[in-house]
């Protein structure tokens, strides 16, 4: 699996993500709260097509259909380039209910907050748009979304906003297999046929294409690679002329060898994939538009497709349908390369009128990689309909490209200068079109179903099902020489519960084209698993019918769904008479007995409550009877009861599912409407009758977590996480920020048993911090709050101090409250608040204390000039009690203690597996939390807000067991440089966690991204820096790693056999970085430049590659020793330190006799390589710098660091220098016991650069330099 290094993606509620994944599939979503601090609550969703982040208030648009979940598969894009440090907007397309112009669509579009670059898209009712992702939340709002309780509808006419996803190239002696040369034996080799093809170009100046091309256009826009120019259509990939020659190739180069199906046929081409092999759906739809509606091609081919199935409806299969509809065009589609399993036919192979292909070999079997059926649908469609071969087929090579090197299929790549052999259903389709177009010139009035329909009877059926294979293997032979041929390509169906009603006839007719009648004989096999269906439930009369020349026969095709168990049927209708033969794949399945389940969500009378969509997943995903059950099903079409407090709402699931149910409501209470946050579940219902289930928010059991010194939240995350029976995994995280962790409360369902299928576990996750201002009023304890945590929002007392209070009453009675505190009661009115804030403002008052609500709006940019003086929050229940006590005069003094920068902070994880009831409460003792004392480095300054610094820095602490495979959290944001003790308590032996980090410079724009994997088994005192100097390094792990886990990174300094990796997973984007102190700071991809050169002796030892294209070293097999130089420059824009580090290892080596590396070594990963792999003795050296925040100490004074050397045998720190002008002159330190170092700093202001030199026993050695290592001032 291809790990995804952190990237941030926001998503088209404004919603922003930093995704990430490792290599075994470990996946982080890190949710970045808005400005104001709101609560967030999302779903998340894994599955076996990526990873799904979707927001409460997208959630009901996706359900109802009006949005794309795909927009929130926040893996998929990741992985294909849709993140913001690449794609600055969000492209979509939007569709329209009601049939529109193409000039009116871009109207409709411009009308949408945010969107621009409109183009129209007619066939499907709508145009492709991209949504600017600044104003990705205004756009969200313009659609209808953003904190809506339920959704209706979208704005206006819009039926349905997609992703406008990305489609890929589908590549992983044919002929005579598929009877081509009985084809042109009887004349039809496409003379008088035109075949579209959508592609990657051609290379029009290829021997076996001279003369065939009669239109061409680039529909890739400018600004993608190969885009820009709509004449200029050169295929750099090699896929689209590997694909034009199978159907149309002449064979020219290869003395007729390897010519194309269709030898005589003409070509059009659109190019509309880039010349990496990837296109967006729009623009593949214009291509479509071009080939259907202005060249009028009758046949076209699509060899490629998205990478995840589909249920047909998505804009691709739409376009396809609609033009075919309008222009009678046959498009001929790959299936895909999801195989073997089922549920793998993805766009736009999974549009009704196409005709969709499969892969076999040349033996007929069905390709492993081919994907199979059924549609994604509740019709349940076969899907594909017929299989050509697609396994090292070979066909032309454009120039320069070398298609098919690298296969998962053996045997691929180029064959010589003009041909090369490659595998996938992108050379199975193209067999098939080039079929079509034979037969579109025998047969030119016939339409496209007719075509469609003649290719699939006329198929060879092999032993695979008909959802692998279709109707069968392709034979064109047998099609152009018969003359009965059916009107049905394939008949499927899906029964829903009740059955009655239900019953399915179809009347196939049979046309006979030649001068004499023929008698067929009709036969139906349909199965059950291995079971005959019951007598009676599928019938076809007559069993023999003569089809009269030139005229029409009719048989009556009936399914009966009362009868029968349900589940999967699967078979096929077979005619013949003589050597005529024709096939119809069938399939239907009847749905599971379904039941309804009542949910009655209650709370208290006084409540005003959002239940939230309450979710059902289904945990025995491993049931056979069951399979093709919905897994997950949401509603939130809640209603109200004659009691207040109750609502209810229902759900239909299958008889004999075990269920979750779970949902997310919030609630409050008036006047003070403090919302209270809820997570309301059922782990485990098996249904096996109608039922009703209460989600009681009354009884369930609040979140309290305490630590040893004061403390309060800043920051809370509640995951939870339930498995199923196959290992899915079901989860949803609510992200409580500042203002909702402070004022409200988290409460959980009393689970009192673990379930017995699946697992069912929670966590809390909640970061805390010094208060950061504390007020004492004799006799009463109070905790006032600050309305924003961020010093840049609102003001905030500088230091501590002792305050006169006054009440509200006082200050509306102009007496004088100069210096003063003010109490002001709640009076549940924003401008009443708003009128006494600028009153107090006036009067000089000191700041303001209040209850009021409408308190948390004034952290609002809206509010900045009315909020001029610190404003304190209390909860209604502190408020009056000082109401109280302000009630008689003389007034109490008041004894303020503010902490601006907390000099602590608490990083809180707590899991409850299995039983919530009575876990709920959290108190970790000081004995058992590790310290680290912690000190965050920049150099360059967050940006100044209204009343102080912004947050530059994000920090967040992801979590992993065994069986978890995402998690999901909110960042919490900081201003840096800072320096704190941070307290972690121990999670036992079997937690992963991986605290990750965003470092963010305003000026520039810029982040970089750290994280470190570790594990807190034992209360220790640690020390850590980050973001100091980087260094190229072999990432380690930290402390306490789970067994389950293993290493965690791949060795980037091992020799396995006679071949060497050294910094090989630099080029190929994985780059390893730590910071200068610690290799377990993981800086993998980040940014800048790395030289790398092996030199054995004098001589160069030239890097290879291989099919990854990661380098490696050959060398000799004996002992010798290698010199290798690295030349490394920091390209983050911020200002930081060690701009570049200059690195010279020498180590011994030869051929390991057994293997040492404590890494997993990357010919044994990548190729299974099972030679010995060891470790080569490169001395990598960890920097004790200690240096403050800033990264500053004093010019002209001594200064003492570490310098430690860790690797080869026994080595000693020999030598170190100072520089002042980087590296222009360097000035020797003294090398003192213990690694130590000690210098006298050069005067400031300036940059100080280091180089030492390490040796050790055996010879070994390394010479390393940082440039601007630190500062002075």
């Amino acid at each position: 699996m291809k790990a995804i290094p952190p990237v941030r993606i926001t998503l088209i509620t404004g919603d922003t993500v930093v995704y990430a994944k490792d290599a075994a599939g470990r996946a982080s979503a890190t949710l970045e709260p808005g400005e104001a601090g709101e609560a967030r609550t999302y779903q998340a969703q894994q599955d076996e097509h990526g990873y799904y982040v979707i927001p409460a208030d997208a959630g009901p648009y996706v359900s109802k259909g009006l949005l794309d979940k795909e927009l929130f598969n926040v893996d998929y894009l990741a992985a294909n380039g849709y993140a913001d440090a690449k794609a600055p907007k969000i492209p979509l397309i939007v569709q329209y209910r009601s049939r529109t112009k193409a000039g009116e669509l871009a109207g409709k579009v411009k009308a949408l907050k945010g969107g621009s670059e409109p183009m129209a898209l007619e066939s499907i009712d709508g145009a492709a748009v991209k949504v600017d992702k600044k104003q990705a939340a205004a756009f969200w709002q313009s659609l209808g979304g953003g904190g809506q309780a339920t959704a209706r509808a979208l704005t206006g006419d819009l039926r349905k906003v997609w992703l406008d996803g990305k489609v890929k190239a589908l590549d992983d002696v044919s002929n005579p297999q598929i009877g081509a040369p009985a084809a042109w034996a009887a004349g039809f080799d496409g003379t008088g046929a035109k075949v579209g093809v959508i592609d990657s170009g051609v290379d029009a100046a290829h021997p076996d294409l001279q003369g065939r091309i009669v239109a061409a256009r680039n529909f890739v826009p400018a600004g993608s690679p190969g885009g820009g120019d709509a004449d200029e259509v050169t295929d750099r990939v090699g896929h689209g002329t590997h694909v034009a020659s199978i159907i149309a190739g002449s064979g020219a180069a290869s003395g007729g060898k390897y010519k194309g199906v269709a030898p005589g046929a003409q070509l059009t081409i659109a190019k509309a994939l880039d010349d990496t092999g990837s296109g967006n759906n729009s623009e593949i739809i214009a291509a479509m538009q071009w080939q259907a509606a202005t060249q009028h091609v009758r046949v076209v081919n699509m060899s490629l497709g998205s990478s995840n199935p589909t249920d047909g409806t998505d804009p691709l299969s739409q376009a396809a349908n609609e033009l075919t509809a309008a222009y009678g065009t046959l498009f001929v589609v790959a299936a895909g390369n999801a195989g073997p399993g089922r549920y793998t036919i993805a766009s736009p192979g999974a549009a009704t009128s196409a005709l969709t292909v499969g892969a076999v070999d040349s033996s007929d079997r069905i390709a492993s990689f081919s994907s199979r059926g059924p549609r994604l649908s509740d019709d349940f469609a076969i899907k594909p309909e017929i299989t050509a071969p697609g396994v090292n087929i070979v066909a032309a090579r454009a120039a320069g490209t070398s298609l098919g090197e690298g296969s998962s299929v053996p045997g691929g790549g180029p064959i010589d200068e003009h041909y090369t052999a490659a595998s996938g259903t992108s050379m199975a389709s193209p067999h098939v079109a080039a079929a079509a177009g034979i037969l579109s010139a025998q047969h030119p009035d016939w339409t496209p179903e007719q075509l469609k329909t003649a290719l699939t009877a006329t198929a060879k059926p092999g032993d695979a099902t008909v959802y692998d294979q279709g109707a069968g293997r392709l034979d064109i032979g047998q099609a152009v020489t018969q003359r009965v041929f059916d009107d049905v390509a394939s008949l499927y169906a899906g029964f829903t519960d009740p059955y009655t009603g239900q019953t399915m006839t179809r009347k196939v007719t049979f046309r006979n084209t030649g001068k004499e009648p023929v008698t067929l004989q009709l036969s139906l096999a349909l199965k059950h698993g291995d079971a005959q269906p019951p007598s009676g439930m599928a019938t076809l009369t007559p069993s023999s019918l003569t089809v009269p020349a030139g005229g029409t026969a009719t048989a009556d095709l009936t399914i009966e769904p009362t009868l029968g168990e349900p589940g999967w049927y699967e078979g096929r209708l077979t005619a013949t008479a003589g050597t005529t033969r024709l096939t119809a794949p069938i399939a239907f399945r009847k749905q599971a007995r379904m039941h309804t389940l009542k949910v009655r969500f209650v709370g208290r009378p006084e409540w005003t409550i959002n239940p939230g969509a309450v979710s059902a997943a289904r945990i025995s995903d491993t049931d056979p009877l069951l399979e093709g059950e919905p897994t997950a099903t949401w509603t939130e079409n809640w209603r109200t009861t004659d009691t207040p407090g109750i609502l209810e709402t229902e759900l239909k699931l299958a008889h004999g599912g075990v269920y979750y149910i779970g949902e997310t409501p919030w609630w409050y209470t008036k006047p003070d409407r403090v919302l209270q946050y809820g997570f309301l579940t059922v782990p485990e219902l098996k249904l096996d009758a109608d039922t009703t289930v209460t989600m009681d928010a009354t009884k369930a059991e609040p979140l309290e977590i305490s630590t040893p010194r004061p403390s309060e939240p800043v920051f809370l995350n509640v995951n939870f996480a339930r498995t199923t029976a196959g290992g899915r995994m079901y989860a949803g995280a609510s992200v409580l920020s500042y203002e909702p962790a402070i004022t409200g409360r988290y409460w959980v369902t009393p689970v009192s048993k673990a379930p017995a299928v699946g697992t069912f576990t929670m966590l809390f996750d909640q970061v805390r911090r010094a208060p950061e201002v504390e007020l004492s009023v004799p006799g009463v304890p109070l905790h006032p709050r600050y309305v924003s945590e961020h010093d840049a929002l609102v003001p905030k007392f500088s230091s501590d101090r002792r305050l006169d209070l006054a009440t509200g009453d006082d200050l509306r009675a102009g007496a004088d409250v100069r210096g003063r505190l003010v109490h002001l009661p709640a009076r549940d009115s924003l401008q009443l608040l708003l009128t006494d804030l600028e009153l107090a403002i006036k009067a000089g008052a000191a700041g303001v204390v209040t209850s009021d609500r409408f308190t948390w709006l004034l952290s609002a940019s809206a509010y900045t000039a009315q909020n001029k003086i610190p404003v304190l929050w209390l909860d209604s229940g502190e408020a009056d009690r000082l109401g109280q006590v302000l009630a008689r005069k003389p007034y109490p003094k008041a004894a303020l203690h503010v902490t601006p920068t907390t000099p602590y902070e608490y990083k809180l994880v707590h899991y409850v597996k299995g039983a919530t009831a009575g876990r709920l409460r959290f108190a970790p003792k000081a004995r058992d939390l590790t310290a680290i004392d912690t000190t965050y480095h920049s150099q360059f300054a967050p940006l100044a807000g209204a009343w102080g610094p912004t947050s530059n820095f994000t920090e967040v602490s992801h979590t992993y067991r065994d069986e978890q495979r995402l998690s999901v959290r909110g960042s919490h944001a900081f201003a840096a440089p800072a320096a704190r003790t941070e307290y972690y308590n121990t999670t036992g032996d079997d937690v992963l966690w991986e605290r990750a980090y965003m470092f963010f410079d305003p000026a520039t724009d810029s982040n970089r991204f750290a994280s470190s994997l570790r594990g807190f088994t034992q209360a220790t005192q640690e020390r850590e820096d980050w973001n100091e100097a980087i260094v190229p390094a072999q990432l380690t792990t930290g402390p306490g790693v789970p067994g389950w886990f293993g290493e965690g990174f791949y060795c980037d300094g091992c020799r396995q056999g006679d071949r060497l990796r050294l910094r090989a997973l630099s080029p190929v984007g994985f780059g390893y970085y730590s910071d200068a102190s610690d290799p377990s700071h993981l800086y993998q991809s980040a940014p800048g430049t790395e030289e790398v050169h092996l030199f054995n002796g004098d001589a160069e030892v030239k890097a290879e590659y291989d099919d990854l294209g990661v380098p490696y070293y050959t060398v000799p097999a004996g002992p010798g020793t290698y010199r290798l130089t690295d030349s490394w420059k920091d390209g983050f824009a911020g200002k930081h330190p060690g701009t570049a580090v200059e690195t010279t290892w020498t180590f011994r080596s030869a051929r390991p006799a057994g293997g040492d590396s404590p890494y997993p070594c990357l010919d044994t990963v990548l190729w299974g390589d099972k030679q010995p792999c060891a470790q080569v003795p490169l001395i990598r050296l960890r920097y004790g710098f200690r240096l403050p925040g800033d990264d500053t100490v004093q010019g002209g004074r001594p200064f003492t660091f570490t310098v430690t050397p860790e690797g080869g045998r026994s080595p000693s720190l020999r030598a170190a220098w100072v520089s002042g002008d980087k590296g222009a002159h360097w000035t020797k330190a003294a090398v003192l016991p213990g690694d130590r170092v000690l210098v006298v700093n050069p005067k400031g202001p300036g940059s100080v650069s280091v180089k030492v030199e390490v040796k050790d026993r055996d010879g070994n050695a390394v010479q390393q330099v940082v440039s601007d290592a630190y500062l002075v001032r």
